[in-house]
């Protein structure tokens, strides 16, 4: 367990600034915190779906949910929400438990990605 624990420590010293280096021109500095949530969540989506494990999903669909508003911001590539939840759909199955559990962390989410959102005039309009 120590030796996972180092392990993701150093993995997101240098996927933090690696993710970082990649940022769009002109698009606002991303926290520090921030990107090693962003790191951090994604690290836990591949985890996750490597072992098919809803609670390493859950984690890190939970980790989004406070950065979304910053993910257009960050460059490289991240797993798209719908990615994540079609995975989360997958470890769920059959235990209805995490299946409730997995839908009150999905409404938790902002309506930032709400897929009935958008924006307008640098207006965000969501129905």
């Amino acid at each position: 367990m120590r030796t996972l624990l180092l392990a993701l420590a150093i993995s997101l010293s240098f996927a933090g600034s690696a993710l970082a280096q990649d940022a769009k021109p002109g698009a606002k500095a991303v926290p520090p915190g921030v990107m090693a949530q962003v790191v951090l969540s994604e690290q836990l989506i591949a985890l996750g779906t490597a072992r098919n494990d809803a609670h390493l999903l859950l984690a890190a669909m939970r980790l989004r949910s406070d950065v979304s508003d910053e993910m257009p911001a960050i460059g490289g590539e991240v797993t798209s929400d719908e990615a994540l939840d079609a995975a989360l759909a997958k470890a769920v199955a059959g235990n209805d438990a995490l299946t409730g559990v997995a839908e009150d962390v999905k409404a938790s989410r902002p309506r930032a990605f709400h897929p009935n959102c958008f924006m307008s005039g640098g207006v965000r309009v969501c129905y």
